[in-house]
């Protein structure tokens, strides 16, 4: 068994003083002197000058090597890369119509710029001559970066011939604003819809502070006096959960499941269509085989195979619960079969009639604050890591909150922004991105500058922001992924942080779930927002016994998104009236997918699939789930959850190495063999 020793625990409780004017961030974005109209003619000029950048790197007449070519591409277009960044920031959380609309025209713009320089013959020449040559003095980052850099020019069409090129930076631009229209339509739909309430007798069974919500939520949209509520998750979900009025249940579920579907649905099929072409050009069946020939899976038998395997046991476990559901709904004397927009509310009342957990009471122990501040000390704990709130940053919204992040020496991290409350502007969800990431050049270690973005429970001016469970787990996930970029000790930016495979880059996030709920941690950080009194033992002992609870419904939901996703991408053939929602359901009624249940996305409203990069990937949450669940029993196993020795371990090989090795290698490297689904099953089961 490995344990800490007495040092270490004292370096845990025992933080530096660091004077953060040392730190060398003087480069954080300005976001209040930023104007929508100047990103297109700077972005425009940066391509050019990188361009010229590329051309002088192509043109080299000298012999070439890894330092004039890789490492000359890695390091070029640095102040092309910070703008795109800052405004992909403000585009996805912050937006308004000037940004949507330079969107529309900037974002294709990028996407031929790339497929310009993943076309260049001489440039792919250079490379494919260094990696002829097998240099053996190169570090295995070099060798694993030079590796991926054939590879991702083989990918993006370097070995097509000339019209072949051209078809293909055609596809990819009309992709790129596709994605943008998908994106664009989905979100102004969120944000006008509204369940307006003006009887108060149809907010039985809603607790106060949902109704309070409601009520600013209603003021806000000029209707004083009424209540709203909307499809954001914040709202939706509590709605779902205690609203006794079924009927308006039916109406919100309805609108929140059918989004999308008026404006999206044409744009799915053409970008489905693209995505058949690209993969065809490329030499692929498949836009999937395609994906996943990049990917830790490998390729699509890996993942169906995952996939059924958790299925059998995800379905039958929700068989089950839908049964305990039904019978409530029959002994409360009710005439009707379980039904999608039933499932919250009567799992709701289980849970509070077999467990006694009442979230709402759960909820006064989970401020945001102490929430962000048990992430924070969780970092401490495994790692010696410190935050600190830094003053004066220029934001681009009063909820973003900046932190100096640096280990127990004092030795800067990089700077974490937090923005976790939803508006109009903003992408519903939550994720995580880097307006810089981490490499080293000249002597010199440039620090990451990480984001955290979600859209938790706005406060009130009664209470603070109270976080339900699922919302805890999703701020722990965003955190995991901002200490995989913040750890990062590569050299390169493409080899750096979270610049992994989508089926990897999931499991540091994942990982960190584990530990929200864990006694020891509650009772680290969950505190009574108006006494500060520590979580009781009775309601911990309570989440802990209903850890399993609804386990089959969500593994469902995700998974039937999951299958939904990659069977889409699977489809070999393009057609240009191609029925979606038919698709859909011929793809539930296979899976044998239970009526009561819907998928966690259509693909009408699936951003991660058709906006946000996981397309043909989606199945990534479950595969890495797989990980994180056999990482995390290491650490219960150990008999310490804060185990040091191992959470060291699992940063050295793992969060510092970023893509510099074989994904599967590194994880064995750590965990010692490869993961076991079983783990993952037993937490289902």
């Amino acid at each position: 068994m490995l344990s800490c020793t007495s040092k270490q625990q004292q370096n845990t409780e025992t933080p530096v003083d660091v004077d953060l004017s040392q730190f060398s961030y003087d480069d954080l974005p300005d976001f209040t002197n930023i104007q929508p109209e100047v990103f297109l003619p700077s972005v425009q000029k940066l391509i050019q000058l990188h361009n010229e950048e590329i051309a002088k790197i192509a043109e080299n007449k000298a012999l070439p090597t890894f330092e004039n070519t890789i490492e000359a591409i890695e390091f070029s277009g640095k102040t092309l890369d910070r703008t795109v960044r800052i405004f992909n920031t403000l585009y996805f959380a912050d937006t308004n119509d000037q940004l949507d609309s330079v969107a529309e025209i900037l974002l294709p713009k990028i996407t031929e710029h790339e497929s310009e320089i993943y076309t260049n013959d001489k440039l792919f020449h250079r490379i494919e001559v260094i990696r002829n040559k097998k240099d053996t003095t190169l570090t295995d980052e070099q060798q694993y970066l030079l590796e991926k850099y054939y590879k991702n020019f083989v990918r993006n069409g370097a070995a097509l011939n000339a019209e072949q090129k051209k078809q293909l930076a055609e596809i990819e631009k009309q992709i790129s604003f596709m994605q943008v229209q998908f994106s664009k339509n989905l979100l102004a739909e969120i944000n006008d819809y509204k369940l307006v309430i003006e009887n108060k007798t149809d907010l039985d069974g809603i607790p106060q502070n949902i109704i309070d919500l409601a009520a600013a939520d209603a003021e806000k949209a000029g209707m004083k006096g009424k209540w709203v509520f909307t499809m954001q998750k914040s709202s939706f979900i509590p709605f779902m959960q205690y609203a006794k009025n079924r009927d308006l249940r039916k109406k919100l579920y309805e609108a929140y499941y059918n989004r999308g579907t008026s404006k999206n649905k044409t744009i799915v099929n053409n970008i489905l269509n693209l995505r058949i072409d690209k993969a065809k050009l490329l030499g692929y069946n498949t836009y999937a085989d395609f994906v996943l020939d990049n990917n830790m899976a490998e390729n699509t038998q890996n993942v169906y195979a995952l996939l059924d395997e958790i299925w059998r046991v995800a379905r039958k476990k929700a068989i089950s619960e839908a049964k305990d559901l039904q019978e409530i709904i029959d002994d409360e004397g009710n005439d009707f079969e379980l039904q999608a927009w039933d499932w919250w509310y009567y799992a709701e009342k289980l849970r509070q009639s077999k467990y006694r957990l009442d979230e709402t009471e759960i909820q006064q122990y989970l401020s945001l604050d102490n929430v962000r501040e048990g992430a924070f000390l969780l970092a401490k704990k495994l790692w010696n890591v410190n935050f600190k709130e830094m003053q004066n940053v220029k934001v681009y919204n009063n909820d973003v909150k900046v932190y100096a992040v640096y280990d127990n020496n004092g030795k800067e991290l990089g700077v974490l922004y937090t923005d976790y409350f939803p508006r109009d502007g903003k992408r519903s969800g939550a994720w995580m991105d880097e307006l810089s990431c981490q490499y080293k050049e000249n002597g010199t270690d440039h620090r990451p500058i990480v984001i955290n973005v979600a859209n938790f429970t706005r406060p009130t001016n009664e209470k603070p922001s109270l976080l339900s469970i699922d919302e805890v787990e999703t701020l722990f996930h965003e955190f995991g992924h901002a200490m995989n970029s913040l750890f990062s000790q590569c050299t390169y930016p493409s080899t750096s942080g979270v610049n992994t495979p989508s089926d990897f880059v999931e499991m540091p996030s994942q990982l960190l779930e584990n530990w929200a709920t864990e006694p020891a941690m509650l009772k680290l950080y969950a505190k009574h927002y108006k006494t500060n009194e520590v979580m009781p033992d009775s309601l911990i002992t309570q989440i802990q016994k209903s850890k399993k609870f609804n386990q089959g419904f969500e593994t469902v939901e995700l998974l039937a998104a999951t299958y939904i996703d990659l069977n889409l991408h699977c489809i070999e053939n393009k057609e240009t009236d191609r029925d979606i929602q038919k698709l859909e359901e011929h793809y539930l009624t296979t899976i044998c997918m239970p009526e009561m249940i819907a998928p966690r996305y259509r693909t009408a409203h699936f951003n991660h699939s058709f906006a946000f990069g996981y397309e043909a990937a989606y199945y990534s949450y479950i595969w890495s789930r797989v990980l994180s669940a056999d990482c995390f029993k290491y650490f219960k196993h150990s008999g310490n959850i804060f185990n040091k020795e191992i959470a060291e371990s699992y940063r050295k090989n793992i969060l510092e190495k970023g893509n510099t090795q074989n994904p599967m290698q590194m994880y064995i490297n750590f965990r010692g063999h490869k993961p076991n689904p079983q783990m993952l099953i037993e937490n289902i089961r």
